[in-house]
């Protein structure tokens, strides 16, 4: 039998082009039918992919900035507590205030960044500093940023 009798009977399997037998469709198309579902797959594939890498990529960077922030308030609060260490050295006791020791030791603090609380009991007793993180923006249970007056 020839591949044209095996044709023309119109039975399930169909020779193809190459001569392989598939039921209805030539190598051709069951090739372009795959390459469709394979390409397909690959789509889906790849923007999942793409979609956790950009999640990770966000918790990373959210990670990286609040380490930041701590490390920014850590340095902050030292700097704070060396300049006290030194005026107490140089002058035989604690400054009254935070602005004498920004003038005079050349402590920089942001406060449109940080609220610094600073308790002193006496002259001669390191006084408490504590430095809080402002929250960001306004409204309520906001900071507003503090002014220079």
């Amino acid at each position: 039998m020839s591949v044209k009798n095996i044709q023309e009977k119109n039975t399930p399997w169909r020779v193809g082009r190459f001569g392989h037998r598939f039921g209805g469709m030539s190598v051709p198309r069951l090739n372009q039918a795959k390459k469709a579902k394979f390409s397909l797959r690959r789509v889906v594939f790849s923007l999942g992919a793409l979609i956790v890498l950009a999640l990770v990529l966000i918790l990373f960077t959210r990670h990286v900035s609040d380490s930041v922030q701590r490390e920014g308030e850590r340095v902050a609060r030292e700097a704070i507590v060396r300049a006290l260490i030194s005026c107490y050295a140089a002058e035989g006791s604690y400054p009254t205030s935070l602005d004498y020791l920004e003038k005079s030791y050349g402590v920089i603090i942001d406060h449109n960044k940080y609220v610094v609380h600073y308790g002193v009991f006496a002259s001669n007793v390191m006084p408490e500093v504590t430095l809080v993180r402002r929250n960001q923006g306004t409204g309520p249970g906001k900071n507003p940023p503090r002014t220079k007056q």
